[in-house]
């Protein structure tokens, strides 16, 4: 059932038309012809109750809270609003999922603990890769306000991410959790990070596997796991990917002034 402010909010026009109906009724009524005016009014009357009673008792659609969680966040009860999102984050809806891995990574701070855990490790194994990248940017961006434990578990489900990257290149969760790494090495358990690599080392995404080529060379890598994988990545199917194994990296920071991952993970510099 909605409640009169959200009824209001959805039907301002319908409104202003049965007010014009009203005045209508008004000016008939001041030139004498009260049963006419009389007769209008009732039946604007009539129209607003039927539409507001017919509103009220209508269900609402997962797609239409979803759509009222991203707009209204901060208008929702706190409790109301994490019931949503909960929610919503089980519906087999796509649209409505995007909605709340939005919302989680827009207002992480703003939602419970048990909420926003529960809602990214729902979202996780999500069939839609821009959940699953939006989850891999809230893991990045809120690292350390996660449980060791938890952000574990969700970068090794996230690395095993099968986008190619054909539309979204670095906003793939394989690039996030690249980056995750990269900004975060040394707080990621050894045998942890040396599972991402070798996930990530076999992404789908060539952008992801040259980021790896990047922390391979720049990082603290195990000298086994390192030439292992860069010989692999050497040999890899995309011609950038063995361009990142065999570019100069302090030539190119010498030649541009600086380079990071991302240079790698958007292949700026690899032609």
């Amino acid at each position: 059932m909605q409640s009169i402010n959200e009824l209001i909010h959805r039907y301002k026009i319908l409104m202003w038309l049965v007010t014009a109906v009203f005045m209508v009724g008004f000016i008939i009524h001041v030139y004498g012809y009260a049963m006419r005016a009389e007769a209008i009014a009732f039946i604007g009357l009539g129209i607003v109750l039927a539409v507001v009673v017919f509103e009220m008792l209508r269900p609402i659609s997962p797609m239409e809270k979803a759509y009222r969680l991203k707009r209204d966040f901060e208008d929702i009860p706190k409790e109301k609003r994490e019931k949503l999102l909960m929610e919503l984050a089980r519906k087999d809806i796509p649209y409505a999922r995007r909605r709340v891995a939005d919302a989680v990574d827009t207002h992480f701070k703003d939602i419970s603990k048990s909420v926003r855990e529960d809602v990214l490790t729902a979202l996780a194994g999500d069939e839609h890769h821009y959940v699953r990248s939006i989850v891999g940017a809230a893991i990045r961006y809120n690292f350390e306000d996660l449980p060791e434990e938890l952000r574990e578990k969700l970068l090794l489900k996230l690395a095993d991410d099968r986008d190619k990257g054909e539309r979204h290149k670095i906003s793939a969760a394989g690039s996030e959790i690249a980056l995750t790494v990269a900004g975060n090495f040394k707080d990621i358990p050894k045998d942890v990070r040396e599972e991402l690599l070798k996930k990530l080392a076999a992404n789908d995404n060539p952008y992801t596997r040259a980021g790896v080529v990047f922390i391979l060379r720049e990082f603290g890598v195990p000298e086994n796991l390192r030439s292992g994988l860069l010989k692999k990545l050497a040999n890899d199917n995309d011609e950038r990917v063995r361009c990142a194994v065999d570019a100069d990296i302090e030539n190119l920071r010498a030649k541009y002034g600086g380079i990071g991952i991302r240079d790698f993970l958007t292949m700026k510099y690899l032609k």
